[in-house]
C-alpha cells in the first residue's frame, strides 16, 4: 500500500474507504482509477491502483495509470519506477516514451527532454512530442525557436491551446504583456475548457492589476481542472485567488477557498499556510506564530512561510523575532527591496510607543513590505482609533484600498476626506486615483484640475495627462506643457510632455521638445530614437543619420533598430535594412507586430515573397489590432 510518497499524502480516511471495498474485481479498480484521473482525482486514484495492484501485481495497465496519476501528484520517482514495469509488461512504447518525457519536465532536466522529443529519433507521436519540446524551449529560454514551433502548433487543433499559452508565455518574457494578454484572451474564447489557458490568463491580469478578473480566471481554470491541472497547479491557483481574496479582506471567501485547497491535499504546504494566516486575520497571533513555525520545520526553504511568520511574530508583538525573519530574508534575497524597507522599519519599531498612531503606522508598512495587506489594513485602522483626526491614516488606509483592488472603497474615504479637507491634496489624488481605477476619467480629470489649481506638481501633471489620454478626454500634454513651462530644466518632465505631443500626432512640436533635450543628452538613446522617427514623418532628411546615432548606442535594442532597418529600407538601402531588421526580428521583435512587419516588408523587397507572405499570415492571424495591420494587409494582398 505504500508504494509511494506524495508532497500532499493520503488520509487514513481514504485507505479506510477504499479497503473497506473488498469485492470490487482489480480491473474495476484500474477503470475506476482511470476515471478519476480525467476527474483530477489525483490521490482517490492512487488509493485505488494501490490496492488493484495488491490483487495483480505488475499489471501493466495498472502501472501506466499510477504513472500518470503519479505526475499529477509532483513523484517524479513513483512515475518512473512505474513506468518500468509497464514497458517491461509491453504496454505502447510511444506512450510509455512519452510519459517519460514528462518525468524529465517535472524534474526540469530540459537539456535531456530536447534529446527526447528530436523528430530523427523519438517516437513519441505528435503533437504531443512537439508540445513537450516546445515546453523545454521556454524553460531554457530558447525563446525565438519556442515561438516559431508555438505558432506552427496554434494551426494543429488538439495543440492550439497549449501552444497559445506557451506563446503567451514567450511574449511576457519578451516584455510583450498587452501581446500576451490578448492570445490568452483568444484562447479562452476559443478553447473555453482549456484550463492552462484560465490560468496563464490570471496571472497575466493580476501582474496588470485587474484583480478582480484574475480571480474569475483562476476560479475558471480550478472549475476545469480535472485531468488537465496538477495537484500544484491547482494549490497554486488557489493560493492565488486567496491571497486576492485576503488582500481586500473578503475572509469568508478565503475560508472558502482553504476548504477548497483542504479538500485538494490535506497536508500542503500551501493550504497549511492559508490556514495560518486565517488565524492572523482572526486576530490570533500567537497561534498563528506556532502553526507557521511548525510548517517551517518541515517546509524551511518556502520564504512565504517566513514572511507570513515575519509579520506574525510583529502582530504578537515580538519586533525583535519579527526583525531576525525579515533580516535574514533580505540577506539571502539582496534584490527584493521590499525585504529591505521591511527589515529598515522593523529594526526603528522597539523605538516607539505601542499606544501611538506612529507605532501602528510603521507597523502598517511593515506588514505591507512583508506581504500581508491585510494585517496593514488591521493596523491603519488601529492607528485611526487612536488619533480620529489624524489624517495620516486615513490616506494609509485609502492608498491600501487603491493597492489591493479595492477602488470603490478608496473612493469612499477619499470622498470622506474630501469632505472634511476641501482642499488637502492627498484626499484628491487619492480620489483621482480612485476615480481613475474605475475608468471614470472625466472625474478622474476633473479632481487633477483641482488639484493642479491649489498646488501645480509634476506627479499632478502626469496624473492628469494620463488620464485625459486613457480617456480619450483631449488636450493631454496641457499640464505637462505649463510645467515645462515653469520648470524648463526638468528634463524628464520633458521627455514626457514631448512624447505626450508625438503620440498626440503633433509632429513639428514633438521634434522642438525632443530636440530642446537632445541638446541636454546628445547620447540619449530613446531621444534619438523618437527624434529620428519624427523626421521620418515629416520628411526631414536628418532622419537617417539621427537612426543611425541611436542605433550605434543601442544596436541590439529591438524598436532602436526597428527605426534605423525600417528607414534604411526606404532610403532604399534595401540589403542593409534586411540585416538590421532581422536582427531587431531576433532580439526580441519577433513577439512585436510593428517590426514583424516591417521585417516582413523587406523579405519581399529583398525577393524574398514566400518567407515574407507566411511572415504575414501569422502575424495577421495572431494580432487582431496594431497600427500597421492595414499595410500589412495590403502587403500581403500585393504577393499573392
Amino acid at each position: 500500500m505504500a508504494r509511494v510518497t506524495l508532497i500532499c499524502g493520503l488520509s487514513v480516511a481514504l485507505l479506510c474507504v477504499a479497503g473497506c471495498d473488498v469485492f470490487t474485481k482489480p480491473g474495476e479498480r484500474v477503470s475506476r482509477a482511470e476515471r478519476l484521473i480525467e476527474q483530477g482525482a489525483y490521490s482517490e486514484a492512487l488509493v485505488e491502483l494501490n490496492v488493484a495492484l495488491e490483487k495483480i501485481p505488475n499489471d501493466p495497465r495498472a502501472e501506466l495509470a499510477l504513472a500518470r496519476a503519479s505526475l499529477q501528484l509532483g513523484s517524479a520517482d513513483a512515475a518512473t519506477h512505474a513506468l518500468e514495469v509497464a514497458a517491461a509488461g509491453g504496454v505502447d512504447k510511444a506512450t510509455v516514451a512519452e510519459l517519460r518525457a514528462r518525468v524529465l519536465l517535472l524534474e526540469g532536466k530540459f537539456d535531456a527532454l530536447l534529446a527526447a522529443t528530436d523528430a530523427a529519433s523519438s517516437i513519441i507521436a505528435p503533437p504531443q512530442r512537439e508540445l513537450l519540446r516546445l515546453r523545454a524551449l521556454v524553460a531554457l529560454a530558447r525563446l525565438d525557436e519556442a515561438i516559431e514551433l508555438a505558432r506552427q502548433l496554434r494551426a494543429v487543433d488538439a495543440a492550439a491551446a497549449p501552444a497559445a499559452v506557451a506563446l503567451a508565455e514567450c511574449y511576457a518574457r519578451l516584455g510583450n504583456a498587452e501581446g500576451a494578454l490578448s492570445i490568452l484572451d483568444a484562447t479562452v474564447q476559443a478553447h473555453p475548457q482549456a484550463a492552462e489557458a484560465w490560468l496563464a490568463r490570471g496571472r497575466l491580469l493580476q501582474v496588470a492589476g485587474r484583480f478582480s478578473e484574475a480571480e474569475q480566471s483562476w476560479r475558471n481554470a480550478s472549475g476545469i481542472a480535472g485531468g488537465q491541472l496538477s495537484l500544484i497547479q491547482q494549490l497554486n491557483a488557489a493560493a492565488a485567488r486567496a491571497d486576492l481574496q485576503l488582500a481586500r479582506n473578503d475572509v469568508a471567501a478565503t475560508r472558502a477557498t482553504h476548504e477548497e485547497m483542504l479538500r485538494l491535499a490535506p497536508d500542503s504546504a500551501l493550504a497549511s499556510l492559508l490556514g495560518a494566516r486565517l488565524m492572523l486575520a482572526d486576530g490570533k497571533a500567537s497561534e498563528a506564530v506556532a502553526a507557521l513555525q511548525g510548517l517551517i520545520t518541515r517546509n524551511a526553504g518556502i520564504n512565504e512561510v517566513r514572511f507570513a511568520l515575519a509579520s506574525a511574530e510583529l502582530a504578537a508583538g515580538n519586533p525583535e523575532q519579527a526583525l531576525n525573519q525579515a533580516a535574514q530574508l533580505a540577506q539571502e534575497n539582496p534584490r527584493a527591496d521590499n525585504l529591505k524597507v521591511a527589515a529598515d522599519i522593523l529594526r526603528e519599531i522597539p523605538e516607539r510607543k505601542k499606544d501611538t498612531v506612529e507605532y501602528w503606522l510603521a507597523a502598517a508598512g511593515a506588514h505591507v513590505a512583508l506581504g500581508q495587506p491585510f494585517m496593514a489594513r488591521a493596523a491603519m485602522k488601529t492607528a485611526g482609533e487612536l488619533a480620529p483626526d489624524s489624517p495620516l491614516p486615513i490616506a494609509g488606509l485609502a492608498q491600501l484600498e487603491l493597492r489591493t483592488g479595492n477602488p470603490a472603497e478608496a473612493q469612499r474615504i477619499a470622498t470622506s476626506m474630501a469632505a472634511k479637507q476641501p482642499r488637502d491634496a492627498n484626499a484628491l489624488a487619492l480620489l483621482a486615483e480612485s476615480y481613475r481605477a474605475q475608468k471614470q476619467y472625466s472625474e478622474a480629470a476633473a479632481t487633477l484640475e483641482r488639484l493642479w489649481g491649489l498646488a501645480p506638481s509634476a506627479a499632478t501633471a502626469l496624473a492628469l495627462a494620463r488620464a485625459r489620454q486613457e480617456g480619450k478626454l483631449g488636450n493631454e500634454a496641457e499640464a505637462l506643457k505649463s510645467w515645462v513651462t515653469l520648470h524648463p530644466e526638468d528634463f524628464k518632465m520633458r521627455g514626457a510632455y514631448a512624447d505626450a505631443l508625438r503620440q498626440a500626432g503633433q509632429n513639428r512640436e514633438a521634434i522642438v521638445e525632443f530636440e530642446v533635450l537632445l541638446a541636454a543628452m546628445p547620447q540619449s538613446v530613446p531621444v534619438l530614437n523618437n527624434l529620428a522617427w519624427l523626421y521620418y514623418l515629416e520628411k526631414d532628411p536628418k532622419a537617417l543619420p539621427t537612426a543611425r546615432n541611436a542605433w550605434q548606442l543601442a544596436p541590439h535594442v529591438p524598436n532602436v533598430a526597428d527605426t534605423y532597418g525600417w528607414l534604411l529600407l526606404e532610403s532604399g538601402a534595401t540589403q542593409e535594412g534586411r540585416n538590421v531588421l532581422e536582427s531587431a526580428y531576433h532580439d526580441g521583435g519577433i513577439a512585436d507586430p510593428e517590426i514583424r512587419y516591417h521585417y516582413a516588408a523587406a523579405l519581399a523587397k529583398s525577393g524574398q515573397g514566400a518567407q515574407a507572405t507566411t511572415e504575414l499570415a501569422t502575424l495577421l492571424a495572431e494580432v487582431p489590432e496594431f497600427p500597421s495591420r492595414t499595410a500589412a494587409q495590403e502587403l500581403a494582398a500585393s504577393l499573392k
